[in-house]
């Protein structure tokens, strides 16, 4: 077979007819995984490839020299090189297209191991042939004819059985890349035969010792029993049919399988002309390359580059084509293919190159070839019926060659017509031109989807998990949150099956967007217009679903601009519970953010830290056509926290993210710290390297370092230098009595503790001796500039290992290594360490980094609270690695320190306590608070009376937070509303502590039982994500208790409504029964400030335990007596106070209610308080 000519290619459609993706015929001694099963196909394929091409090289070259002896002109030359070009192909094609029909009849029948071993000898006996006959008779060409069209027939044979076998041999995902390797390892073949074959004649000397032409096919008959070797490696296969239906019948069988399948029969139309038109321009290009050698000295052995170079392309196009197809049968390389294919065929028409420019254009030519070769023949390999392949690939090879045929002839009846080749090779050229628009006109969904998926695939590295729970045929629906423009491409590229995409009409009609949404035969919906509009509009879903069709819905209607997921959108909502399908749920993880996400200044400006930049499409298992909107939102929600989890697999240590942003920008500002001056990137990675240094010579060796710093760039630095020298972090809070300190040092096992001799005097802390101290005393001051530019050398150019060394890394840090034990703040017991990974903190920052309210470039966060509270702490990383400059603030309850701050910085957000709240509304001026756009409140409930008097106050309403240091510091949180020309998104919800982070997952379930609770009703909240710690310090019973099947059993008290706005009531333990009822303290505590008029906060609950009474309500108050008075008085008419007759003895009065560092009230203090008073 000539280069033009390799056995030929079938197509088909993955929309439909794949029911199984394993392999369909392996026997069952070779069920067991073969770890090479293709190995003895490729390599006796690769020897079989080369013998054809070689020898059939070899006759052409042998019948073309009596041409060049005779010293033709141009003209003369090339009409009769066409002819002896057509009679080669012709004496070959005519025997491979009358054994193509019983090939495939019988490639059904056996075992296509045994084909293929019986093809092989007989290979080797031809080849056989051939040297015999040159060996006797050099210079008559009639046998070496003969032997060629002898070839013919056993390539009709062994084509079937070479592709029908790679479905048996080979699962689905598998197909699309052993056809690849099978394109490219033939292509490289047919490029060493078709360059070797002249080569292998050298010792015939260009005719004049013809007696020694014979050498060449010997050494190929010698290479083809290497071949015949090989296929004894071919895993053994089943018959696809045990009985015979007679040769007639089996070809009409065939023939009605393509005929029933339109995509199919449309996709056999497309090889044909496809391989019409490689011959008619492949057989101008042999001739046109023997032209271009003609006068050269020894050109015979020049030309087969030209065609060799068609086969490079080829071999790289198959590669390129499996490599981009990936796992699965990519249909849309077939018109992207057929573009290259034309625009390379008209150069070489018109333009008509020397030998350089024809092989670079050659090769882009095999290219486009070859991306078409490898998703027509993996089509049509998986899409024919199992007990048919073999007889459609038979059938289809001959319709195959019969459009050869016809190519073949009509370059010689242009030849004869007394076209020049230059004529010939434009009008080649527009045939192929034609058949290209035909292709790109059937498949213009196809040729859009995969243009998408390149661009898409150049920007995002997309992993894909759950690709088996699309069916494989029939109609589904398909639901997927929606966080970019480019959300319908990764779902495009994450499914081989055409999608409808439902979407706003002012896209769809977006003048550069149109020609793409019709090419996807997207469904436009005028969400802006009457409901008899919409409600047209979206019979379209239910007309393609009928037809079977998949469609594809973002229900949030819009692109979630403030991170979290959206409301569904009516009327999206009642397709969802019209349809009669099932819903397939997808999630997409790590768009947020990245330049196709929506901006405007909106969310944490940034940029992708890789390119390609990950991102993964988890796909759901269907759900029923029964599932509600609710399942269907809650189902997203559990794919969302499974797709967090998997970051793990590709996630690094968390400073690696902040040295990352060293080198994009070193001089950029990361911190202003206590004494007002602006840090850099650099200076503050310069600091933690050297102190890292000093961490190596005073602590070698200890894998946990403590930290008794302020919220300061010491701190901050101390920080950074422990966890980039592979250690573990404890950050000791200093603001609670001794006592606690020492319970912290002790349990956390600290021999080393980073601290300043000022914070030791000035909160008289006295350490214990065997505790060492590494002191430091204005870090900034104590460095040398000589020391601060070779540390920031060492961070910017030393590899990780060197740089490890150097700062006495213990151990190289994964994201599952510990990275710091926060200490709970003993509110209510002892405190308990919790034990917290990078990738835990690392994902907490990232899921409030996509739902932070950052409005510009020039934003600043106020960073008050303790680093040895967990909010503080995760705040850390968050302003380190996401370019959030913060102002650091050592005590946040110095108010008028706190206002120079916001004021003198303009800082535009302050995330704080309640409690601390109440101090800025009391001391800070209204103007001081000017620049603040976003407040931020944890740690206890925000009161709603505290709230309405800041927002009078300072005109901004404070929203809130929940979580805890088990969860690595953040579960939910509010954000600020999204307010943009048509359109509103609720980023809060007045009186919640709104909607979880993304990647954690919540549920509201009933203390008792665990099942969860309806929409609504209250019950037990836990959570679910990568956030959760690891465990409790030296406590696995404790641990065991809190987290079940990853489970984080918070003990608070709360409900979520249908838009996962979660509200919080209180603590478990702080509710007391009341008429059958429990009511939480905190309610009983708004009521007592609501009725006495007082701030917040002025009264706090606790309950006395008593095994007579049952609990007693125990009121922790700053008020006087008069005010406790009138408060009992009204207290008896009050609809929530009156069941528990309070009484003067429920009173406690204190000068100050006890606090903890961070700010809330401390109620294990509180509780300490009432026992002393209760028992005076």
């Amino acid at each position: 077979m000539l280069w033009w000519q390799k056995k030929i290619f079938l197509t088909g459609s993955s929309s439909g007819g794949i029911l199984n993706r394993e392999p369909l015929g392996l026997m069952k001694e070779n069920k067991k995984e073969i770890k090479n099963p293709l190995f003895g196909l490729l390599f006796s394929q690769f020897i079989g490839a080369f013998n054809d091409n070689a020898w059939k090289i070899m006759v052409f070259t042998l019948a073309t020299r009596a041409l060049i002896q005779d010293g033709m002109d141009k003209e003369t030359f090339e009409y009769a090189s066409q002819i002896k070009a057509t009679l080669a192909l012709l004496v070959f094609l005519i025997p491979m297209l009358l054994f193509s029909f019983p090939a495939g009849a019988i490639a059904d029948r056996v075992s296509k191991r045994s084909m293929i071993i019986v093809m092989k000898a007989l290979e080797v006996v031809l080849l056989a042939a051939g040297a015999f006959s040159l060996f006797f008779m050099p210079t008559n060409l009639f046998f070496a004819y003969a032997v060629l069209g002898l070839m013919g027939m056993q390539s009709a044979l062994f084509s079937p059985a070479k592709y029908g076998i790679l479905p048996q041999i080979l699962p689905y995902e598998k197909l699309a890349k052993g056809n690849g390797l099978i394109e490219m390892w033939t292509m490289i073949a047919i490029i060493a035969g078709t360059g070797l074959g002249p080569l292998m004649l050298i010792f015939d000397k260009e005719g004049t010792r013809p007696d020694l032409s014979f050498t060449g096919p010997l050494a190929l008959m010698i290479l083809s029993m290497a071949g015949l070797a090989a296929s004894f490696l071919v895993p053994k296969v089943n018959p696809v049919k045990e009985e015979g239906t007679g040769f007639i019948n089996t070809i009409k069988d065939a023939g009605n399988s393509i005929y029933r399948d339109r995509v199919l029969l449309l996709a056999v139309l497309g090889t044909v002309f496809f391989w019409l038109n490689i011959s008619l321009l492949g057989q101008n290009v042999l001739v046109y390359a023997k032209g271009l050698v003609q006068h050269l000295e020894r050109g015979e052995l020049y030309q087969g580059v030209p065609p060799a170079s068609y086969g490079v392309g080829i071999a790289i196009g198959a590669l390129l084509g499996g490599k981009i197809s990936g796992d699965r049968i990519e249909y849309g390389l077939i018109p992207l293919g057929a573009i290259g294919f034309a625009a390379m065929s008209l150069v070489l028409g018109i333009v008509q190159p020397l030998m350089a420019g024809t092989v670079i254009t050659l090769i882009m030519l095999g290219i486009s070839s070859g991306m078409v070769v490898v998703p027509l023949q993996s089509l049509v390999q998986w899409r024919a019926p199992h007990d048919q392949k073999g007889a459609i690939i038979g059938l289809v090879n001959a319709f195959n060659i019969f459009g050869m045929i016809i190519g073949s002839v009509a370059a010689s009846a242009m030849a004869v017509m007394g076209l020049n080749l230059e004529k010939t090779l434009v009008i080649s050229a527009l045939l192929v031109v034609a058949a290209t628009i035909w292709s790109v006109k059937l498949l213009p969904e196809a040729l859009t989807r995969l243009l998408f998926i390149i661009l898409t695939n150049t920007f995002y590295k997309i992993r894909i998990v759950g690709e088996e729970n699309i069916p494989k045929e029939g109609a589904a629906l398909i639901v997927s949150n929606h966080l970019s423009a480019t959300d319908a491409f990764f779902v495009m590229a994450a499914i081989d099956r055409p999608i409808r995409f439902v979407m706003s009409d002012k896209h769809f009609n977006k003048w550069w967007f149109r020609p793409f949404a019709l090419a996807m035969d997207a469904i436009p919906v005028p969400f802006d217009e009457d409901s008899s509009s919409v409600q047209k509009a979206l019979r379209g879903v239910n007309k393609h679903l009928k037809r079977g069709h998949l469609v594809c819905l973002f229900p949030e209607g819009n692109v979630s601009r403030t991170g979290m997921l959206q409301p569904f959108r009516e009327e999206l909502k009642e397709i969802m519970n019209r349809r009669s399908c099932p819903i397939i749920p997808i999630y997409l993880d790590r768009v947020w953010g990245t330049i196709f996400s929506p901006k405007g200044g909106r969310y944490i400006p940034r940029r992708p830290q890789n390119i390609p930049h990950p991102m993964t499409v988890i796909i759901g298992r269907p759900l029923s056509d029964e599932a509600t909107t609710s399942e269907v939102r809650r189902v997203i929600r559990k794919l969302g926290s499974e797709a967090w989890l998997m970051r793990n697999e590709d996630e690094e240590p968390i400073f690696q993210h902040f040295i990352r942003s060293v080198f994009r920008a070193p001089w950029k500002t990361v911190l202003i710290d206590e004494q007002g001056e602006k840090r850099s990137r650099i200076i503050t990675l310069s600091a933690a390297i050297n102190l890292a240094r000093k961490l190596k010579k005073q602590a070698p060796g200890e894998e946990i370092v403590g930290i008794m710093l302020p919220t300061s760039f010491d701190g901050i630095a101390a920080n950074l230098a422990v966890t980039m020298s592979g250690r573990c972090a404890v950050n000791v809070r200093y603001g609670k009595d001794m006592q606690s300190i020492l319970h912290i040092l002790e349990k956390s096992k600290v021999r080393t503790i980073i601290t300043s001799k000022s914070l030791l005097e000035a909160k008289n802390i006295g350490l214990p001796q065997h505790i060492r101290c590494v002191f430091v005393e204005n870090l900034i001051d104590q460095l040398s500039g000589f020391k601060l530019f070779t540390a920031a050398v060492a961070g910017l150019t030393l590899p990780k290992k060197i740089l490890d060394r150097m700062i006495g890394s213990v151990k190289a840090p994964s994201p599952a290594s510990p990275l710091t034990i926060i200490f709970t703040s003993g509110a209510t017991a002892l405190p308990k360490g919790v034990v917290l990974s990078h990738f835990n903190v690392s994902s907490n920052v990232e899921g409030v980094s996509q739902v932070v309210p950052s409005t510009g470039l020039k934003d600043r966060l106020l960073h008050a609270l303790p680093l040895s509270h967990a909010l503080g702490y995760m705040t850390m990383w968050l302003g380190l690695n996401h370019s959030l400059p913060f102002v650091l603030v050592p005590n946040p309850a110095n108010a008028s320190f706190v206002a120079k701050a916001v004021r003198d910085y303009k800082v535009s957000m302050l995330w704080t306590t309640p409690s601390l709240l109440k101090i800025y509304l009391e001391q800070v001026p209204p103007e001081a608070f000017g620049s603040l756009k976003f407040v931020l409140t944890g740690g206890e409930k925000l009161p709603q009376k505290l709230a309405e008097e800041f927002h009078d106050k300072f005109g901004i309403t404070p929203v809130e937070g929940y979580g805890c240091a088990e969860c690595s510091a953040v579960i939910s949180t509010n954000t600020l509303d999204i307010r943009l020309p048509g359109v509103y998104q609720a980023g809060s919800q007045k009186g919640s502590v709104g909607q979880p982070l993304p990647g954690v997952r919540v549920k509201i379930v009933d203390p008792a039982t665990f099942k969860e609770v309806a929409c609504g009703e209250s019950g037990l909240l836990i959570a679910k994500g990568p956030n959760i710690m690891l465990h409790y310090l030296d406590n696995p019973e404790m641990t065991r208790e809190s987290i079940r099947d990853g489970w984080y059993i918070t003990q608070d008290i709360a409900t979520q409504d249908d838009h996962d706005f979660i509200t919080l009531l209180d603590r478990k333990e702080r509710f007391i029964k009341s008429n059958e009822k429990w009511i939480p303290l905190s309610a009983i505590e708004e009521a007592l400030h609501h009725l006495a008029r007082e701030k917040w906060q002025s009264f706090a609950l606790t309950l006395l335990k008593d095994q007579f009474i049952g609990d007693k309500i125990a009121i922790v108050h700053t008020v006087d007596e008069k005010t406790v008075a009138a408060l009992l008085e009204e207290a008896n008419r009050h609809e929530l106070l009156s069941p528990f007759c309070l009484k003067e003895e429920n009173f406690f009065q204190v000068e100050k209610l006890p606090h903890s560092p961070a700010g809330k009230i401390d109620f294990s203090q509180l509780g300490r308080l009432v026992l002393l008073k209760d028992r005076a």
